[in-house]
C-alpha cells in the first residue's frame, strides 16, 4: 500500500501534466486559422452552389451559371468538380436522390 506521501506525489503528477495539456489545447486554440488559397477558393465556390442550389433547381442551369461565372483560369482545377458538388448538395437538400440523380443526368445529356 502507497504510503500519503507517494499518493500526494502520483496526485501533483497528474495534475501537472492535466495542467500542461490544458494549456497546450488553450495555446492552439488561439492560433488563427489559416486556409490557403486553394481552400479559399472551394469554400467560395462550394457557398455559392448552396446559395444557387436553394434558388435554381435544375442542375444543369446551375452548372451553366457556375461556368459562367467561374470562367476565369484561376478556377480552371475547380470546374471538372461542379457537377458532382451540386449533385451532392440537390441531394442533401432532398431534392433529388441518389438513383434518381444518374437517371436525371442521362435524361439532361440525351436532351442535348
Amino acid at each position: 500500500m502507497p504510503s500519503y506521501q507517494e499518493k500526494r506525489r502520483m496526485e501533483l503528477a497528474k495534475r501537472s501534466s492535466i495542467d500542461a495539456a490544458y494549456r497546450a489545447s488553450l495555446r492552439q486554440k488561439a492560433k488563427p486559422k489559416t486556409l490557403s488559397e486553394d481552400s479559399l477558393a472551394r469554400l467560395e465556390i462550394q457557398n455559392y452552389i448552396r446559395e444557387l442550389c436553394s434558388l435554381v433547381k435544375t442542375r444543369s442551369r446551375i452548372i451553366e451559371i457556375l461556368n459562367n461565372a467561374y470562367s476565369d483560369s484561376k478556377y480552371d482545377k475547380y470546374r471538372q468538380y461542379f457537377e458532382s458538388w451540386v449533385n451532392d448538395v440537390l441531394s442533401r437538400m432532398g431534392h433529388i436522390k441518389e438513383k434518381e440523380t444518374q437517371e436525371a443526368k442521362d435524361i439532361e445529356d440525351e436532351e442535348r
